[in-house]
């Protein structure tokens, strides 16, 4: 079995990703409706929200790996708490490793602090044994020995509210002691500003669904309403016209277009406009998760079309930037094997002069498949041109037997009947006109005479100069001799009623019914349909005998028999020459026009033909 090559599992696996990408993002343009705009808004909300996630995860993640590997440290007995010099570079140093925090403290068991502040160069020693959450953290029996975080409280001393993160540690003497540390409110609403820049969505984050983490509207200071009291501004100290202020009003309506499960979301309607606010848990960093989300007005993308095509451009870039880290040269591959595979998928849907040949191609591989596409198309126009000359010489029910017994029909005895059709006044006719005109005539006269025949289920297996030599019954059990004696008729009539070059045309028919032998005559390289015997001769002698007898039309007994629903009329019993029988003649009873006859039953004698 031929294993896959890296290229080819290169090839088809990203250009799957990049069709899949190509479609999700030109998705975003099929739409124009309101409805079309809201989810466009649903993916920049998702957007939003990750990249918050991602911002939030990027500045406090880090401050619990600080507090764990601190307290890996001390716990191991690696480092001494005591007030060393080496004990006071570490916690500095931690400061240096995380530029978000506003400062670092350990408190022992005796609730002596060490306070590094990132403003100040000395530390900052105290005793916290009146700070109650000093207190209640020491004497706590912790379940477990990890970062928590806590609820904002304001600090006096730094004059602003800090959400604090401590770690619990149990020295190897047994005594426990505290690591603190903490972010600023300010600095939380400076993070989600910095994810917001390039949004045009307000994020919020928000604790317990009331306290006001973080907003990323320009003019929003959480230092304006914080104290001692209200160590977090809440929904309430928002203006009353602000829309997060009804977030949570009563009158909201869920966003059922949104498809993510770990996200919410809900539309507010305020003074006459309508609000989207979509929203999600992040957990991690407090006794509750905190509520991280976006909210926007749909006022504010009143330019939907512009706003369409902006981020389509800018999705297309990300795209571009994303596959060729990704790929390289395999994108350009499968952009090549894509040509390829639609030139491919053309063949058969439209016609084969419609489908371009490839060009030569830069890689070896990818040209010899051209090549090959090329040569298949090559072939295929060759086969499709074959088939219709074929057909345009050789009857299309023939023609398609030929095709299916590989280009030989094996000879067979049939009933048919035979129809032979010839020119009256061909060569009087030639000497008057030019063989250009002639030829037009022939080329006229002979489409009229096979539409009418081919129409009643007859096969044309000769053209022999002026002459046509047709069979009905070679390739259907139709009646036959009624169908060929119809045709006649039909033939009959339109020549009375249609000009050739402003010539008229007649003609002369004979018609028999018997046994033929229909097959392949000819050399070994070159055959022909064709149908013998005697029954096909005394066809060719009854079209000569109109003549004769002055008639357009002649059938012989067995046909007549045939289709005794047709009136005709007898013209006579005439002698075969070469046979020992006499044949019964008949004449349709239509005058020379092909229009029907008043005259009754005729009976003449005819003369040995």
């Amino acid at each position: 079995m031929k294993k896959i090559t890296l290229t080819g599992l290169l090839t088809y696996g990203f250009s799957l990703i990049l069709l899949i990408a190509v479609i999700s993002i030109l998705s975003l343009g099929l739409f124009s409706t309101e409805k079309n705009t809201e989810k466009l808004f649903n993916q920049i909300a998702e957007i939003g929200i990750t990249s918050i996630e991602d911002q939030l995860n990027s500045h406090l993640r880090p401050i619990n790996n600080q507090l764990e590997y601190l307290a890996s440290l001390i716990e191991s007995g690696y480092i001494a708490t005591n007030d060393s010099p080496q004990f006071n570079k570490l916690l500095q140093g931690t400061l240096a490793a995380t530029p978000q925090v506003v400062g670092i403290a350990y408190v022992d068991e005796q609730y002596f602090a060490r306070y590094y502040a990132r403003d100040k160069t000395d530390v900052f020693k105290d005793y916290w044994r009146d700070n109650p959450l000093i207190t209640h953290l020491l004497s706590a029996q912790e379940t477990t020995t990890q970062v928590k975080w806590l609820d904002p409280v304001y600090i006096e001393g730094l004059h602003a509210s800090i959400i604090q993160a401590y770690r619990k540690i149990t020295l190897p003497n047994g005594k426990t002691g505290l690591l603190l540390t903490g972010v600023t409110l300010e600095k939380l609403s400076d993070i989600v500003k910095e994810s917001a820049k390039d949004m045009r969505p307000v994020i919020f984050l928000l604790n317990s669904q009331q306290q006001l983490l973080a907003l990323s509207s320009p003019d929003y200071h959480p230092g304006r309403f914080v104290n001692t009291d209200h160590p977090a501004p809440t929904l309430a100290n928002l203006t009353d016209n602000h829309p997060l202020k009804a977030i949570w009003d009563a009158s909201q309506k869920p966003s059922k277009w949104l498809k993510n499960p770990s996200i919410k979301g809900h539309s507010v309607s305020l003074d006459d406009n309508k609000w989207e606010f979509i929203y999600t848990d992040f957990a991690g960093f407090g006794h509750s998760p905190w509520t991280v989300g976006i909210y926007f007005s749909y006022d504010q993308y009143a330019d939907i079309e512009q706003t369409f095509i902006h981020l389509l451009i800018a999705s297309c870039c990300i795209l571009l930037v994303m596959m060729v880290l990704a790929v390289g040269g395999a994108r350009f591959i499968g952009n090549r094997i894509r040509h390829i595979t639609t030139m491919f998928a053309k063949v058969g849907q439209v016609p084969l002069t419609k489908v371009p040949r490839l060009h030569k191609q830069p890689l070896q591989e990818l040209d010899l498949l051209a090549n090959a596409f090329n040569n298949m198309l090559d072939d295929l126009q060759s086969h499709e041109n074959l088939r219709r000359l074929f057909g345009q010489y050789v009857p299309h029910n023939i023609a398609k037997q030929l095709i299916q017994s590989n280009g030989t029909l094996d000879p067979k005895i049939q009933k048919a009947t035979i129809v032979f059709i010839d020119i009256e006044g061909f060569t009087a006719l030639a000497e008057q006109i030019s063989p250009q005109q002639l030829i037009t005539m022939l080329n006229e006269y002979f489409s009229l005479i096979t539409r009418i025949l081919e129409k009643h289920d007859g096969v044309i297996t000769q053209f022999q100069g002026d002459a046509v030599l047709a069979v009905f019954n070679i390739n259907s059990p139709a009646e036959h001799a009624r169908q060929a004696l119809t045709a006649a008729i039909e033939i009959q009539q339109a020549l009375s009623t249609t000009l050739f070059c402003n010539h008229p045309m007649r003609c002369r028919i004979g018609i028999n019914s018997g046994e033929v032998i229909a097959g392949s005559v000819g050399a070994k390289d070159r055959l022909n349909y064709t149908v013998h015997g005697d029954d096909v001769n005394l066809a060719a002698r009854l079209e000569g005998l109109n003549k004769e007898y002055n008639t357009r039309i002649l059938i012989s007994e067995a046909t007549h028999h045939l289709a005794p629903d047709i009136t005709c009329r007898e013209i006579g019993k005439i002698h075969i020459r070469g046979k020992q029988r006499v044949v019964s003649v008949f004449a349709p009873n239509y005058d020379r026009n092909g229009n029907a006859s008043k005259q009754g039953y005729v009976h003449q004698t005819a003369d040995e033909y």
